[in-house]
């Protein structure tokens, strides 16, 4: 639409593209604001740039899902992965751009990070069978128990730690921004765990050496889930896995 506007000082008359935001709701407002500037600025400021743009706004602000207590604990668990190894692997590059992929974290076209966790005692976690076989992936799995306390680490604290790693990450960004948008502020903020006990409690597996069915899924059967028990399964060191990802990073299969 046409405008009159002032910059630096000076008056112009200009058509622009102007993409408007209607709702009143102030963290709505914000989110929007941060997610144009950061599509705008990865955008080449051309006319197709502006209405993608304007279709992945419109499609984050018409999606209203409101996320499973389970949703959120996984959440919590890739979320203070990303924390953990941030400065180590970067590994936030890795994470998956939208939910419900196949694996949580892909370090290169073979190897794979899955993260699980739980409230129990037991190690138990669920799988789908293509998750643990490994003629195709070197998979590993990030297995966390974690234990609610009113003290500890919240969901709502790694959010806002993960925007600032990410904030030039548009797609990153607005897997954070979707979960900051739907589930109201006090929900995220009461939902913590006790750093300690989570520190003390999480352990990497080699999918390989997880118990699960030895067969590949057989003609003619899909989506075929399991629970597995990692109590007994013997985990490698962290420093391990790190060598692993940073020699098989596709940073370093590009040098």
């Amino acid at each position: 639409m046409k405008v009159c506007y002032e910059l630096n000082g000076k008056p112009y008359d200009d058509t622009v593209h102007i993409i408007r935001c209607l709702s009143e709701v102030k963290r709505e407002k914000y989110i929007f604001l941060e997610l144009s500037m950061v599509l705008i600025q990865e955008g080449d400021k051309s006319e197709e740039a502006i209405i993608e743009t304007f279709n992945i706004l419109r499609t984050f602000f018409n999606d209203k899902k409101e996320l499973s207590d389970n949703e959120l604990i996984g959440l919590y668990a890739e979320l203070y992965t990303i924390c953990s190894f941030h400065e180590s692997l970067e590994i936030e590059k890795y994470w998956q751009s939208r939910d419900r992929m196949k694996f949580d974290f892909s370090i290169s076209e073979k190897v794979k990070l899955e993260v699980k966790a739980t409230v129990k005692n037991i190690r138990t976690h669920h799988f789908r069978h293509e998750q643990l076989m490994t003629e195709v992936y070197d998979i590993f799995v990030l297995s966390y128990l974690l234990r609610y306390d009113d003290e500890g680490l919240s969901l709502f604290e790694l959010l806002m730690s993960c925007k600032k790693i990410m904030a030039n990450d548009s797609r990153k960004l607005l897997r954070i921004n979707y979960v900051l948008k739907n589930v109201e502020e006090s929900r995220l903020k009461h939902l913590r765990f006790n750093r300690a006990y989570t520190e003390a409690n999480r352990h990497i597996y080699r999918a390989a050496d997880i118990p699960k069915f030895r067969e590949n899924t057989p003609r003619g059967v899909a989506n075929a889930e399991y629970d597995c028990v990692l109590d007994n399964v013997e985990f490698i060191e962290d420093d391990l896995f790190i060598d692993i990802a940073k020699s098989n990073s596709v940073g370093a299969q590009n040098v």
